[in-house]
C-alpha cells in the first residue's frame, strides 16, 4: 500500500517536470525562486559569521581591558567603589527629592503648602521634595490661573 502510493507520487512528480520542461515560462520562474533562496541562504550565512566574529572581537577588547597590572589593582578597586558609594548616594537624593538632586532653589511654605513650588516635611527641616505640577498663582485664583511644572527630564535632551 506504502509503496502504491510511493509510486503515485514519484509520477506526479515525474509528470510535473515533464510539463515544466516545455513550459519556458515556469522554467524561468523557478529558476529565479531558486536563486533567491540561495542569495538569501547565503546573506544568512554571512550575517551570522560576522555576528559570531563580532562577539569574539569585542569578548577579546573586554579581556584586554580587564586584565590590569597588580600595582593598579587598589586604584581600580578604589575608583569602582567611589563611583558605587556617590552614584547611590545620588539615587538615593533623587528619590528623596523627587527626581531632583539640588531641591535648595525651590520656595516651600509651611503654614500653606500649596503657595509654594515645593513641600517641606516639618519633621526634617530643609527637606524639601518639589511638585512636579502646581499653581504657579495664588490659591484664591479664580480665573486666568497659571500652573507650572518641576517635573525633571524622564530621558536625555534630545532624545524623545
Amino acid at each position: 500500500m506504502k509503496q502504491e502510493q510511493a509510486q503515485l507520487q514519484l509520477e506526479e512528480i515525474a509528470v510535473f517536470f515533464v510539463k515544466m520542461k516545455n513550459n519556458k515560462k515556469a522554467q524561468v520562474t523557478l529558476f529565479i525562486i531558486i536563486g533567491i533562496v540561495m542569495i538569501a541562504a547565503v546573506a544568512t550565512f554571512l550575517y551570522i559569521r560576522n555576528t559570531i566574529e563580532a562577539g569574539d572581537r569585542d569578548a577579546d577588547i573586554i579581556r584586554q581591558i580587564e586584565e590590569i597590572p597588580s600595582e593598579l589593582v587598589p586604584i581600580r578597586t578604589f575608583v569602582e567603589s567611589c563611583i558605587k558609594l556617590e552614584t547611590e548616594e545620588a539615587l538615593r537624593i533623587a528619590g528623596q527629592h523627587g527626581g531632583h538632586v539640588y531641591s535648595d532653589s525651590f520656595a516651600s511654605n509651611i503654614i500653606e503648602p500649596t503657595e509654594g513650588d515645593a513641600l517641606e516635611y516639618n519633621p526634617f527641616p530643609g527637606y524639601k521634595v518639589p511638585y512636579w505640577y502646581y499653581m504657579e498663582s495664588d490659591n484664591s485664583c479664580t480665573s486666568d490661573c497659571s500652573f507650572k511644572s518641576n517635573a525633571p527630564p524622564l530621558c536625555r535632551p534630545g532624545r524623545g
